[in-house]
Order: C-alpha cells, then structure tokens, then sequence
C-alpha cells in the first residue's frame, strides 16, 4: 500500500531527525535502557503503568514504525470480513475514537480498496497531529476523505445519521488504564448510541489481556451486554495462540500481516511480524434509519 508505505519512511526520517530524549516529558525517561524510543513505547503500554503517556514526538513516530503494519493488519482484517455487507455504491463512513496516530485508517482503505472511505478520526491528544496532518495531506488527491476533531465523540453523534462502521482501536486498553473513573459512563453512553441504531458496524481491536479488570477484554464485554435492544451479529475472534492462562477469545484467525513489512528504512525498528489482538465485531442488523454524513474536502 503505497500511502502507508509514505508514512513509513515519513516517520523513520522524522524519528531520525529528532534529538533523542531532549523533548521527553515522561516522569522517568527509559534511554537508559536501550537505544531508541520503543523502550519509552514499551513502557507506557505496559499493564502495570498507570501514569507515564504518550508525551513526546519521537515515540509517536516510533509507534507507527513498531507496531504500524500489526495494527493497520489486524483491522484491514476485520474491515474485509464486513465488506459484503457494505453498500459500494456509496462512500463507507469510518469513525475511530481515540484514533492516535490512525493505523485503522490505512487498514480500512486497504480493505476498501474498490470503495470511497470517509473517515473521521477523534483524539483530543495534540501530539499525534503531525502524523494527522501527513494523513490527511497523503490523501488529499485521492478519492477518500480524511477528517480529524477534537470536538467531544457524543456531541458530534447527536446530529441525525449512521455511521458504517466504528472503530475503537486499542481504545480501551488506553481508556481504563488512564481514565478509570470515566470508562463505564463512556460505554454506557456508546451502548446507547448503538442500541439507537447509530452504527452499521462496530470493530474492537484490542490486546489480548484477560484480567478481571483494567483491560480491554473487560470494556469489550461490558459493551456488548450492553447492546441489547436491537438485533445483531456478534463475532469474537482472536490472532495469537493462547497461553495456559489465557481464554481463547472466539475463533481463531490467520496472524499474517495484510500489510506486510517491505520498506527497509523500517527493519532497524524490529517491527511487528505478525498480528496479536482479540476482536469484537458487532454488526447491527436492525436500527433507525438515519442518513449518512456526508463529507466536503477542505
């Protein structure tokens, strides 16, 4: 995918370019304990962190480089299984909450390869605007349109229309560790939204942790119980192997990369070879009928 293959080495010249560590605002920096940014990425996905965040350019660049093609993979996956049910005579709606740095954005284009993506990505976190902006600016002579806000996700779902699919990717995980006290007010409020018939389609992508609480397998399932006034198509589905201690999340799939590793400025970072998530996909099969938002290029 050439768009994807552009933010590659856009990153890694970006990464190259910044001075390591003089911009770090973590409480305790991890340089010591190697020689690039992934030790600092490591750190703040860690179960155990609580505190440290994204809080500098060079680790979000050097998320795209590390785990970019696992992400923007595990989603094309999904984003294929619904395809069919997607209307190609239409540009398909994509929303991400809590977007990032958007790998779900590469991953339904590659998907959609014959279709028009209309996406909106929703993140109130500026330091991925960089990496935002280069998203949109790569797409801008294409016929898919690229959106960000960081206006408030249920504002914005007030105005009448359906959405063809959401994605919250790695959503969760983040949402509970960092944001604890809001994370049942915020599914409560999505179920809502959902059982109003708001979405088509629903994709949770997220690690595969299965703690009674504080992970994103927990958020999953509190979410689905909470859909329960329409009719749907539940789907489970996992990529890695579990463990003795681990469940095994629904079905499990192929964990080759649809986005595979070819660029060379990219082999250095030791990317992600394979993909690793749990998936919950939830496709509604009866709502409201609303109209579908309709998008204008800047």
């Amino acid at each position: 995918m050439k768009e994807f293959s552009d933010l590659i080495r856009y990153c890694s010249e970006k990464y190259n370019a910044t001075p390591q560590c003089q911009d770090c605002a973590m409480g305790s920096c991890k340089k010591n304990c190697g020689s690039d940014c992934y030790n600092c990425l490591n750190h703040i996905h860690n179960y155990n962190n609580k505190t440290d965040h994204y809080s500098c350019l060079k680790i979000t660049y050097n998320y795209i480089l590390k785990h970019g093609h696992r992400y923007a993979s595990e989603i094309s996956k999904a984003v294929s299984d619904i395809k069919s049910s997607l209307d190609k005579n239409n540009p398909v709606c994509v929303l991400s909450v809590g977007c990032g740095p958007s790998t779900e954005l590469y991953g339904s284009i590659h998907a959609l390869d014959d279709m028009t993506v209309n996406y909106i990505g929703f993140d109130k976190n500026n330091i991925w605007n960089d990496i935002q902006e280069f998203n949109k600016n790569i797409f801008k002579q294409t016929r898919h349109n690229v959106m960000y806000s960081t206006d408030d996700f249920f504002d914005f779902m007030q105005q009448p229309m359906c959405v063809d699919i959401l994605i919250l990717n790695y959503f969760f995980s983040d949402l509970i560790k960092f944001n604890a006290d809001i994370t049942e007010s915020f599914i409560e409020k999505l179920s809502i939204l959902v059982n109003l018939g708001k979405f088509k389609n629903i994709i949770v992508n997220d690690i595969p942790l299965f703690y009674n609480n504080g992970t994103g397998y927990v958020c999953m399932e509190n979410l689905d119980k909470k859909i329960s006034l329409i009719e749907k198509e539940v789907q489970r589905r996992h990529f890695a192997q579990p463990n003795e201690y681990q469940i095994a999340y629904g079905c499990k799939l192929d964990d080759e990369l649809s986005i595979p590793v070819k660029e060379p400025v990219v082999q250095k970072f030791s990317p992600f070879g394979t993909c690793g998530s749990i998936q919950l996909i939830i496709k509604v099969k009866k709502g409201l009928n609303y109209d579908i938002i309709s998008f204008k290029k800047n």
